[in-house]
């Protein structure tokens, strides 16, 4: 009797053992799953998304380098650029995909030069895009008149600069893109690669004398900024004076500008999906 009763006490004792080790074993998956889900993933899907930000200014810089052939070409061809929006979901997990826009903006860039007695002022339009991370932190690319810019707000830095010369001190040839959407194919929001087809329509010069003064009208005079602080400009010879607004960017000339020519380059852009 007393054998049958330490065989059935050690059974209990085995069970609740069993059920006890069972316990622990489900109470330290979800505390690992746990930490998965709110240490490491949100840095692994802060790192993929710092990554997608990089290959998209890549391929803007890519993009630039499109508009900039065509403009120096000036034939009637189209070259095609790609565009990645959204990143995938990490695997296993099914958890991370970001969805961002991609855009042609009509007259998002407004620029008057202005002498003595008359001014000249032209607007362009300009391709977006704008990221809709969840981690990182969320980015705009912008080829606005031929100048590209990144912009975290509220600032923005100068990615790359439009075609522009200087001689002569005060000789100034600067080209500007102006970039015209079709209808309906001018906006896409989601995830997958897009493609863009460039073809170049025509060029115009606007020539001016005697240039006193440039005000700009965009949402990133910061960037604007750093052209006209460029290199180029200061090592140029020309002195002047720069006021930075929320939207705005004016620069004054202690001379005048001999001669300014502005060329501008007619550029027309489709959008489309490539593939998912």
């Amino acid at each position: 009797m007393k054998k049958d009763k330490k065989k059935k006490l050690m059974a209990n004792n085995s069970g609740v053992v069993g059920i006890v080790a069972t316990v622990l074993l489900i109470g330290l998956i979800i505390t690992f799953v746990g930490i998965v889900q709110t240490v490491h993933v949100p840095n692994w899907l802060k790192q993929k998304e710092a990554h997608h930000m990089n290959d998209v200014q890549t391929q803007f810089t890519q993009l630039k380098y499109t508009m900039d052939v065509l403009s120096l070409l000036e034939e009637h061809v189209s070259i095609a650029n790609y565009i990645t929006l959204g990143t995938e979901e990490l695997p296993i997990l099914n958890t991370g995909r970001t969805y961002d826009t991609l855009e042609i903006l009509d007259d998002n860039f407004e620029i008057t030069f202005s002498n003595a007695t008359d001014s000249f002022s032209l607007t362009t339009s300009g391709i977006l895009y704008s990221s809709k991370n969840s981690h990182f932190v969320d980015q705009i690319i912008c080829l606005e008149a031929g100048t590209l810019i990144l912009s975290q707000s509220p600032h923005s830095i100068l990615l790359g600069q439009p075609l522009f010369s200087i001689t002569n001190y005060t000789n100034v040839s600067l080209w500007l893109y102006d970039i015209q959407g079709l209808e309906g194919k001018s906006f896409v929001s989601g995830y997958g690669t897009y493609i863009l087809s460039n073809e170049f329509i025509s060029r115009t010069t606007h020539s001016l004398t005697d240039v006193t003064s440039i005000n700009i009208s965009t949402d990133y005079p910061e960037a604007w900024g750093d052209f006209f602080n460029s290199s180029a400009f200061v090592n140029s010879g020309l002195t002047y004076s720069m006021t930075l607004g929320n939207q705005t960017l004016d620069i004054e000339y202690s001379i005048s500008l001999g001669n300014f020519d502005i060329e501008v380059i007619d550029i027309r852009s489709q959008l489309a999906i490539w593939r998912y």
